[in-house]
């Protein structure tokens, strides 16, 4: 598979979203697609929570009694941290209340310690597909989903733009199917922005949708040692790339069906997402790339209709 340095990955013909404009037809009200079954991942799992402490007091000092300069955090009370089992009894405690989105919360910060046996990651992850079902196509509140009315001049792209997703994302969820969209017609649109959260020593990549976990893809990667982490971006998505001059479908081609490139600070090239011939699966869970992050080509897929250019990755060890 191309490693950190390939190249010569080319657009495809097919609609192309970049994060400002679309190079389709996608410029009228109309917006025609081929057919394809409703969206509906395998809901899995939970959201991430940041595990960043807020400073509560401030830069502010204060004179001691013997003159010395002393910091409010010499007067803060010892916080006890919370552990994962306390966050699952939380979770549990919101689901009676009625809180999904907050007990998915819970659920998932405690899935992202990454300190629970696999039997009870197995357990979370079962608790956060029952709060999914509920709110993940939901645009009622608390829900992932939010309505969208149709205005005169708009189309999927525009309308993903505005929304921080693509027109496939929305193409998707929405069944359209050929359609025309049409003023004042209601569309779904996601509420908050999808994430990836990828653990390399685990072989995961978690999808979030704000801070709710949506579920958790196997992956293959180059040799952990050389790959990188830390937080990314998407800066380009292109389906059938092409592999140093070998044209997608053929044998020397090991990009699959879509690419989703990345970038960071410290200007990576030709590091990114992508998927697999078919005879290659066997070999997700472990090491299998030059570097890169594979997955099976239906899995890539989603991951390609769900980030859009400018959407989040963070890499962990």
């Amino acid at each position: 598979c191309a490693g950190p340095g390939h190249s010569d990955l080319s657009e495809s013909t097919s609609p192309e979203v970049t994060g400002t404009e679309v190079t389709s037809s996608e410029e009228s009200p109309s917006v025609e697609a081929t057919a394809e079954e409703t969206f509906s991942p395998a809901i899995l799992a939970a959201p991430l929570l940041s595990n960043t402490e807020d400073d509560f007091f401030g830069p502010f000092l204060y004179e001691g009694l013997d003159g010395a300069v002393l910091s409010v955090s010499d007067f803060a009370p010892t916080v006890k941290e919370v552990t994962s089992q306390e966050l699952i009894a939380s979770g549990e405690a919101l689901i009676l209340e009625g809180k999904h989105a907050e007990a998915r919360a819970a659920f998932t910060q405690a899935l992202h310690r990454f300190d629970l046996q696999p039997s009870q990651e197995l357990e979370v992850i079962a608790k956060i597909s029952e709060i999914n079902r509920q709110i993940f196509l939901s645009a009622e509140s608390g829900g992932d989903m939010q309505h969208y009315a149709v205005e005169r001049g708009d189309s999927l792209s525009r309308i993903a733009t505005r929304h921080n997703t693509t027109w496939q994302f929305l193409r998707r969820i929405n069944g359209l199917d050929k359609t025309t969209i049409y003023v004042g017609q209601k569309l779904l649109v996601p509420a908050q922005q999808f994430t990836l959260i990828v653990k390399k020593d685990r072989f995961t990549a978690d999808l979030l949708c704000g801070d709710g976990f949506i579920k958790r893809y196997t992956i293959g990667t180059g040799p952990l040692e050389a790959m990188p982490t830390g937080s990314f971006t998407v800066k380009e998505r292109i389906e059938k790339p092409s592999d140093n001059g070998n044209a997608n479908g053929s044998a020397g081609n090991k990009l699959g069906s879509h690419w989703v490139g990345l970038t960071n600070d410290e200007g990576y090239q030709g590091y990114g997402i992508h998927g697999l011939p078919a005879s290659d699966y066997d070999k997700l869970g472990g090491v299998m790339t030059q570097g890169t992050i594979a997955l099976a080509n239906h899995d890539v897929e989603e991951i390609f209709d769900l980030l859009p250019v400018g959407a989040k990755i963070e890499i962990r060890e």
